[in-house]
């Protein structure tokens, strides 16, 4: 059942502008793997967030659902528990898939406008916008170029590189260990 509806969602989404998603690059992976068209989000708000944090926590949780309870209030926790336990979204109902489809549209429109605000309110819009358009649409580009036409690895250059760096490693250690002040120990 959902096979025969996402077809049409997919090729939908791939003909819109200017998207807002949590972890653009799983949509834009699974969009180009539904449809073969890749689509180029306005913003990703997990990129956002990430921008905008400190350096977080140990155990800090950067996905849609952990952020939507942080920053947005306790009601967002547990909208998924009616998935599948295996966590297979192919396999939930179309009912439940669409409820969870609109709570995290829900969750990633309400994180963009509150993180949009925080950007504003210290007048960092343009300077942060357009970071945030190089940074990560380089990245972006980057990822599904690497995708689609594959890596390019040089192996004897890496391989050379090692032997430079692992001789680098070894004199700076014996430079540590010659010096006067570690010598004696």
């Amino acid at each position: 059942n959902y096979f025969k509806y996402s077809s049409h969602v997919f090729e939908f989404i791939a003909r819109q502008s200017g998207l807002i998603a949590h972890n653009a690059l799983f949509e834009m992976g699974v969009t180009y793997a539904m449809t073969d068209h890749r689509i180029t989000p306005h913003v990703c708000t997990l990129a956002m967030a990430r921008y905008l944090a400190n350096e977080g926590s140990p155990n800090q949780a950067w996905g849609l659902k952990d952020l939507a309870s942080e920053l947005l209030g306790e009601h967002y926790k547990g909208y998924d528990s009616a998935l599948p336990k295996s966590r297979e979204m192919a396999k939930a109902d179309w009912e439940v898939l669409g409820y969870y489809n609109q709570v995290d549209s829900h969750c990633t429109w309400h994180l963009y406008k509150m993180m949009s605000d925080v950007v504003n309110s210290y007048n960092w819009g343009t300077y942060f916008w357009q970071f945030l358009e190089e940074d990560f649409s380089t990245w972006i580009d980057l990822h599904f170029q690497s995708y689609i036409n594959g890596l390019y690895v040089d192996v004897s250059y890496t391989e050379n590189l090692l032997v430079e760096m692992e001789d680098e490693i070894e004199q700076r250690k014996q430079d540590i260990f010659e010096h006067e002040d570690i010598k004696p120990f």
